[in-house]
């Protein structure tokens, strides 16, 4: 990632390029490219739950952040020197169960996310989705249900939805250790670790486990159905369920950040003269100043 001017200084796009870096959000793929940098600008929530260690700045003369909606702590860059310049880092527009929408903001130019930047993206509102899980988890209350979710950000947002729904779900450790830092960023939900006296009491009837995307497949549901000797379902929730099919029995089109058609509708209330699309957590800068949309 490129680092942008700020006066005598430079500023690291989610990266430890130049003498500041921005931390756009807390998610691994944004955090390592920062690892090792000295000043960091980003949220107090990013701060705490990406356990970065460095000297942290919320705002500086030149910069203000603006919310992204991505994840909790989510920021916008916001840059005025001589120009406006503003990079969204991961966005979604829509408003979340944890976090609000993104917020545009009209600029010169503009480096945005461009992951699903295809028009066979179209992402329905979160909370349709929310309510879609609910559904399902009330059809399958009498089943143990294996729920895969990417263990910072998704999962946290499905143990709310869950929380809402009446039902406290076990998590692996690794979930865990990341529920302990949102906890720290005042983020309240509702769990069991799984190996504690607690799961195991859930354990022992009915209940809802969040793993990881990988061991969220119906052969894990199978041998969890075994073990215990109760009918066992699996889901995933991703933004890429619109496109692939998934070894599960529910795949719900839950996705934290913008689709195509956000995409475009951020640039036209942006209005920049310029454009660059970031590609996710590629890193890849492509100049689309005289892209159609």
């Amino acid at each position: 990632m490129p680092s942008i001017p700020l006066g005598e200084i430079e500023v690291g796009l989610d990266s430890k390029e130049g003498d500041i870096s921005f931390l756009s959000h807390a998610h691994l793929d944004h955090v390592s490219p920062v690892k090792g940098a000295k000043k960091i600008i980003c949220s107090e929530e990013t701060r705490i739950i990406s356990g970065l260690n460095a000297e942290f700045f919320s705002s500086l003369d030149g910069i203000k952040l603006a919310n992204a909606g991505h994840m909790p702590g989510a920021r916008q860059l916001v840059v005025e020197n001589g120009s406006k310049i503003v990079y969204t880092g991961d966005i979604r527009l829509k408003d979340g169960i944890l976090e609000k929408g993104a917020e545009i903001i009209e600029c010169d130019e503009l480096y945005i996310e461009a992951t699903y930047n295809s028009p066979e993206f179209r992402f329905p509102d979160p909370f349709e989705v929310y309510a879609d899980i609910q559904k399902w988890l009330k059809e399958n209350e009498e089943k143990i249900v294996i729920f895969g979710a990417y263990k910072l950000g998704k999962s946290q947002e499905i143990i709310r939805v869950m929380n809402e729904a009446g039902i406290a779900p076990v998590v692996e450790k690794e979930i865990w250790e990341i529920n302990k830092r949102y906890e720290k960023a005042g983020i309240k939900l509702d769990y069991e670790i799984i190996g504690s006296e607690e799961a195991e009491e859930l354990m022992r009837s009915k209940f809802a486990a969040i793993v990881t995307p990988k061991k969220a497949k119906r052969y894990f549901a199978k041998q969890i159905s075994e073990a215990f000797e109760k009918s066992a379902v699996c889901a995933v929730a991703t933004g890429w369920a619109i496109k692939y099919r998934f070894n599960v029995d529910k795949a719900f089109p839950l996705s934290d950040h913008a689709d195509f058609y956000d995409i475009v509708e951020y640039i036209k209330q942006a209005n920049p003269k310029k454009v660059n699309f970031v590609h996710g957590g590629e890193g890849k800068i492509r100049d689309y100043s005289n892209h159609p949309y």
